[in-house]
């Protein structure tokens, strides 16, 4: 007589990267093992390996996860853009530590982050600078919640009104 097979959902890139982003809302990013990971989803590291890949790409996953779920503002004038951005960024992070760290680099799965702010830096008036400044602004949102983006906030409005802006 044979033993019944345990039937079990498929292990997919999918079933992997929510079960990343769960261990990462409950311990953070930086909490949880890859041997973590492979139990969760009751499997062995070398199947995590095969679906998504090394630690590097199963974290880059999750941050890609996580910010592809905010939302950009409709609209408004840049500095209440930037604000509202900010809210909704830390709305998201709180709910995964340690994400908000990585998507500070606004390299990688971050990138359309810190494009979209350069794009409505840019449309203010910024030209050359808005690059820089969306870095700046993207670093400040991520890794800081005091009066930080005010003040960067204040130093952009003095910087555009001496670049001859007028949004």
């Amino acid at each position: 007589m044979t033993t019944p097979i345990r039937e079990r959902a498929p292990i997919t890139r999918s079933v992997v990267v929510s079960a990343a982003l769960e261990l990462t809302r409950r311990q953070g990013l930086s909490g949880w093992t890859m041997r973590n990971l492979a139990a969760a989803v009751g499997a062995r590291t070398n199947v995590i390996r095969y679906h998504v890949g090394n630690r590097a790409d199963v974290e880059a996953a999750v941050v890609a996860d996580v910010c592809a779920g905010i939302s950009l503002p409709a609209h408004g004038e840049w500095a209440g853009w930037i604000r509202a951005l900010a809210c909704r960024m830390h709305a998201v992070f709180d709910r995964y530590p340690g994400v908000g760290a990585v998507a500070a680099t606004g390299t990688g799965p971050a990138a359309p982050l810190l494009e979209a702010v350069a794009a409505r830096l840019a449309d203010a008036g910024f030209g050359a600078e808005s690059g820089l400044a969306a870095r700046a602004v993207l670093v400040e949102i991520c890794m800081s919640r005091g009066a930080g983006l005010d003040l960067l906030i204040a130093g952009l409005t003095a910087r555009l009104a001496g670049l001859g802006g007028d949004r």
